[in-house]
């Protein structure tokens, strides 16, 4: 018979594995229109002032930083589409799939995205440039980014990989852009 401890550990276990694949799952549902896969972070020097400036102020509040990191976040997704669509992108918003994916969320971790893309055929070829400018101009940009081409599911398994409980931010909801073409996947 397995001790209370073993049972803990393994109910806890088996909850963090169901809560990563059910995330893992929504992802899929989304798997063949990924085109890009994008690494972005966060400058550690703003971080850290921002993080001093809060604490100075009296909040110790993860979720204040944290939302002005989404907040960054979304101004960098409104250049984008202002970069791949010029003035016009407000009629163009819903043709971009974004799932941004946030990690190093942790006490000493390094924040930034992974994000999942799919974006037009037509706007391939101006896809990592337009995202370069965009992502310097965000208020918390950092200087490192890497933008590869989806190539294969494994990157999904990757991102999902500190998917593990639900009080801690993974999937960066406030700032999924879901493509009105595949609305019908959102909710099966």
């Amino acid at each position: 018979m397995n001790s209370l401890i073993e049972q803990l550990n393994n109910k806890h276990e088996s909850d963090v594995t169901k809560f990563r694949n059910q995330n893992y799952e929504w992802l899929l549902r989304f798997e063949p229109h990924y085109t890009h896969f994008v690494t972005l972070t966060f400058h550690p020097s703003k971080i850290n002032a921002l993080r001093n400036e809060l604490t100075h102020k009296g909040s110790k509040d993860r979720l204040t930083l944290l939302e002005l990191q989404k907040k960054s976040f979304r101004c960098f997704l409104n250049r984008l589409r202002k970069n791949l669509y010029g003035c016009s992108w407000s009629q163009h918003e819903q043709k971009i799939l974004c799932i941004p994916i946030l990690e190093g969320l942790f006490q000493s971790g390094k924040v930034h995205y992974h994000c999942l893309f799919g974006i037009e055929l037509d706007r391939h070829s101006n896809f990592k440039n337009a995202l370069e400018d965009a992502w310097s101009k965000a208020p918390l940009s950092g200087t490192q980014i890497d933008v590869q081409n989806y190539n294969n599911i494994g990157v999904v398994s990757y991102v999902t990989k500190q998917t593990k409980y639900l009080n801690r931010e993974s999937i960066d909801w406030d700032n999924v852009l879901v493509s009105t073409r595949l609305d019908s996947l959102i909710a099966e």
